[in-house]
């Protein structure tokens, strides 16, 4: 049967609310997918896993040529700092979740922010 009551009514939760909520399950939803179709190296390349000094961080890199992808996951409900061996070649990291945030990459060793339960996916070397 349809809910059509209280804080889970159709009423108070339907597409039409969930548009206008920047925040809300849909939106995230279809944010996730506008990026992963800017990311075909995910069905392209096999990832490597990368190194963190936390362990509830899982790093992944799919490396096409100059450029690719970094794919970071935490799996905590603890916000943290995550410090991540990158690997050789990266010059610079876009923020493909965070506004396409340019952030220039000195050490191999790179510390990023990692919100509870959050993701970054960073592009390597290019713009998106």
């Amino acid at each position: 049967p349809v809910i059509s009551k209280g804080q889970f009514g159709y009423k108070q939760v339907n597409v039409a609310a969930q548009e206008r909520e920047p925040g809300s399950l849909l939106n995230q939803f279809e944010q996730l997918l506008r990026v992963r179709r800017q990311c075909p190296e995910i069905g392209r390349v096999a990832p490597t896993i990368l190194d963190a000094d936390q362990l509830a961080v899982l790093g992944l890199r799919y490396q096409e040529g100059d450029g690719g992808l970094i794919v970071l996951h935490n799996l905590s409900g603890t916000a943290c700092t995550a410090t991540v061996d990158l690997g050789t070649g990266v010059r610079f990291l876009t923020d493909l979740l965070d506004g396409y945030a340019h952030v220039p990459v000195e050490q191999k060793l790179h510390p990023v922010e990692m919100p509870a339960y959050g993701s970054r996916w960073l592009r390597v070397n290019g713009e998106r």
